[in-house]
């Protein structure tokens, strides 16, 4: 019977058919040695691949004061910008140049809507469509309570609120006194923008109404008696028949009975 025996360095790997196999470990040490040397080399190009590449923050970034710089406010308005979120899966190259932006004509569609190019000239190029919203906050006239259709509009029933007017598409007020007065054309429900159709200056004259027709020129006045032919408000434009003359005259009413003329 052959007796076993362990020798230095070698390491006694198991027995097959009765012969005994041996493995140095000089060998095993240096298998491993190539094993932690390719992680390495694979963990260093994964850190570069993502050194590579570009940091999707900087391109909201570069959009988000592109537009800022864009829009500048105007009297009381204030800007507020939203940049879409970008697809977390783009994989663009880091970009060694500052990035470009552009938004076509720089104005936003209806609500605010617009779409920036941002575009990389560097040694990697690339371009990218970032959508955005900008938002012009100013204050604008809300009804402060329901007005009905055919109310004469008081100051206590209206109020100032902040509103984006990219979305004000029908129009705003922004001057709260302008709107004494006027009637509402339409139920206004509260808190709703009130626009410039939903209002107009109170009919204080019908059809058919009689008015005088007052024209002045050079320190002289002449005046006749006419009959309105459609109705009208201070303010208003109103097509008059002169009653003397029958002919059709056009001036600008002043008050519920007079209409000034202007003298060819």
């Amino acid at each position: 019977m052959l007796a076993s025996t362990k020798l230095p360095g070698i390491v006694e790997k198991g027995t097959l058919n009765g012969t005994i196999h041996f493995r140095s470990t000089a060998t095993m040490t240096k298998r491993i040695l190539i094993l932690m040397a390719l992680s390495s080399l694979l963990w260093a190009n994964a850190t570069q691949a993502g050194n590579d590449r570009q940091p999707l923050a900087e391109i909201s970034q570069a959009v988000e004061r592109f537009l800022e710089d864009h829009f500048s406010t105007e009297n009381d308005s204030k800007v507020r910008i939203t940049v879409s979120p970008l697809d977390p899966r783009l994989n663009l190259a880091a970009c060694d140049q500052p990035l470009s932006v552009n938004a076509g004509d720089g104005q936003p569609r209806h609500g605010g809507r617009l779409t920036a190019q941002v575009r990389c000239d560097g040694r990697a190029p690339w371009r990218i469509y970032v959508p955005a919203r900008i938002e012009q906050l100013r204050p604008v006239v809300v009804a402060r309570e329901t007005l009905n259709r055919g109310e004469v509009i008081q100051a206590g029933q209206l109020a100032q609120v902040e509103h984006d007017i990219n979305s004000a598409l029908r129009g705003y007020h922004t001057d709260p006194a302008e709107l004494v007065g006027m009637v509402a054309t339409r139920q206004i429900n509260a808190n709703s923008v009130i626009t410039p159709a939903d209002v107009a200056r109170e009919q204080i004259i019908r059809r058919g109404d009689r008015v005088t027709l007052v024209s002045e020129n050079r320190g002289f006045s002449v005046s006749a008696r006419g009959e309105a032919l459609t109705a009208a408000g201070v303010g208003d434009r109103l097509r008059v028949r002169n009653l003397n003359s029958q002919r059709i005259v056009e001036g600008i009413v002043q008050s519920r009975d007079e209409v000034r003329i202007s003298m060819p």
